[in-house]
């Protein structure tokens, strides 16, 4: 068994390092431990015997981090709503958060033609105008036909969308720095949703191209024609055109009716694509042209079910150090029971109003200290290698195949995420009363959680990811007959079990997987979870507090 791959040329990984060296204090060989500086979040002892690991590394939400939640409005093309905007001047600062672009016009009337209360429409030249009616007996909200849509956003670059339905074309006009590239992935809030991208380069060229989780995916064959392309004091501005649909399941397909569209945007340091300087997602707003959509009130939100959404955006300081930018979208939310006990929780890391820190606080040159705290030994950077060892078999399939393939199946995660259900979670310090908390046979307070998943294929490789030094333990087990089928408790360094001496350090974490396989090498025959519903548990430690702390499975099966 084992996970075949097709003549490999390269690979790529994108590490995640967070610097906790405290220069004043510890060299990098011998030293032991000593904290260095932490935000004011940060639920991490700085003294004590319990000192032995940086806040830093579980990604505390800081002051240099700001949560921005979108507005309780939405858009209804039909019928009307059941919270009405009650003001003129609720109405028109309802549109700028809902449309997030500058409103053309305004106007307050008393028509009993259109639609009651707050509406908005998009111009056949662009932009939008806000009307309140004060007319109580009046039309319904838009017409709810597909036909010609327009929007427009501003973010790293701006971006302006024309549907035709009835010409079936799409006029595309994206604006941003002439000297380097830029480019805009539609439908997407990352990287990791795989969308279609135009790209243009410092030359004015445009490509498309399929994006990939952290790395620019594939080009694809051309679908658009370029209409116009100016350049204009120091701005790049080209309008593309192509036909709604796409022409393959790698591109987008365009709607003809209301729509709030999610795209990401990016620009480069150079004329070429590569890793960008800045990236942040968006939404733009595709109105029906001269017609009136109402803008309808949608009151009080739910916790951790994602009606809560937002983006966290990272706001740079006057320090010479801080070099951090970009924003990233709060997709997290959290299953209900059975599936997964977070939200019954309340945990913070389901609902951005309550997020306090974990994975999305965590990005590329953002500094984990708060906005008044100076970033020490810049003149000291940490430089440090990474060795890579692959284990390579010929894959051969005559006279019969010489290895079996194994896939992954995405579930037994038990943290917040976009699905539902993902990897990251917020563990709390423990008292009495507190959710999910317990005594442990020695008196140590354990957070649990918990979750029902059905099963799915033969399963060979069962590997869980947790942190230290909270995690304790993960386990899956047959929610019927009660039978065990991986149960992983990590091993710390200073365990006996921790054989090589370079690993024994109390901070250092090995997490063993459950292998399933052929007798001959030892190992139990691979259960077969078809139609099994899974009950599994993860445990922590939580005398203290922990950010980011993960409850992440990763299965691999046979078919």
């Amino acid at each position: 068994m084992a996970q075949l791959i097709d003549s490999p040329q390269e690979f790529q990984i994108t590490p995640m390092q967070i610097d906790t060296w405290n220069r004043d204090h510890m060299n990098l060989t011998e030293s032991k431990f000593v904290p260095g500086p932490v935000p004011r979040n940060s639920w991490a002892p700085v003294e004590g015997p319990d000192a032995i690991y940086s806040g830093l590394l579980e990604c505390p939400l800081t002051t240099r981090v700001r949560k921005v939640l979108n507005a309780n409005y939405a858009l209804q093309d039909l019928g009307q709503c059941s919270n009405s905007i009650e003001t003129s001047a609720e109405c028109f600062e309802a549109v700028r958060k809902v449309m997030d672009t500058n409103i053309s016009s305004t106007k307050v009337v008393n028509d009993p033609s259109l639609p009651s209360g707050c509406t908005v429409e998009g111009s056949p030249v662009g932009g939008v105008t806000a009307l309140f009616n004060q007319a109580t007996k009046a039309g319904d909200c838009g017409t709810g036909a597909s036909g010609s849509l327009i929007g427009a956003a501003t973010s790293l670059v701006n971006l302006s969308i024309h549907v035709d339905a009835a010409s079936d074309l799409v006029e595309i006009t994206i604006t941003g720095p002439v000297e380097v590239w830029f480019g805009v992935g539609f439908n997407a809030t990352a990287m990791a949703d795989e969308p279609w991208a135009i790209i243009i380069d410092g030359a004015g060229n445009v490509t498309e191209r399929k994006l990939m989780d952290q790395s620019p995916g594939t080009a694809l064959p051309s679908s658009v024609t370029v209409k116009s392309h100016t350049v204009i004091n120091g701005v790049r501005t080209v309008s593309v055109t192509r036909p709604l649909a796409g022409k393959g399941p790698a591109y987008f397909n365009f709607p003809t009716g209301l729509s709030r569209l999610p795209f990401i945007n990016a620009i480069g340091s150079g004329p070429t694509l590569a890793y960008h300087k800045n990236k942040a997602p968006s939404v733009i707003e595709l109105l029906p042209i001269n017609i009136p959509v109402c803008v309808c009130s949608i009151g009080t939100l739910p916790f951790g079910t994602g009606a809560a959404k937002g983006v966290i955006t990272y706001d740079a300081t006057n320090q010479t150090e801080d070099v951090g930018s970009g924003t990233v979208t709060f997709s997290n939310r959290c299953a209900p029971l059975p599936t997964a006990s977070l939200l019954a929780q309340h945990n913070p890391t389901c609902d951005i109003r309550t997020y306090v820190g974990g994975q999305l606080s965590c990005h590329h040159m953002w500094s984990l200290l708060d906005a008044d705290q100076p970033i020490p030994w810049s003149d000291k950077p940490l430089t440090y290698h990474l060795k890579y060892r692959f284990w390579v078999q010929e894959y051969t399939d005559l006279p019969t195949p010489s290895h079996k393939a194994i896939v992954r199946y995405g579930f037994g995660d038990l943290g917040a995420g976009g699905g539902g259900t993902g990897a990251e979670y917020d563990v709390p310090k423990c008292g009495d009363g507190v959710p999910g908390c317990s005594r442990g046979a020695d008196g140590t307070w354990v957070h649990t959680i918990t979750g029902l998943q059905a099963g799915r294929g033969k399963l060979v490789a069962a590997h869980f990811h947790c942190h230290a030094p909270t995690c304790l333990s993960m386990e899956i087990r047959n929610n019927k007959t009660g039978e065990v089928y991986c149960r992983s408790e990590p091993l710390y360094g200073s365990s006996p079990k921790i054989e090589d001496p370079k690993f024994r350090e109390a901070g250092f974490i090995a997490v063993p997987p459950c292998l399933f396989g052929d007798a001959e090498y030892g190992l139990d025959a691979p259960p077969d979870l078809d139609g099994v519903m899974l009950f599994i548990t993860k445990t922590a430690n939580a005398t203290y507090g922990h950010h980011g702390e993960m409850a992440h499975s990763q299965f691999y099966f046979i078919e």
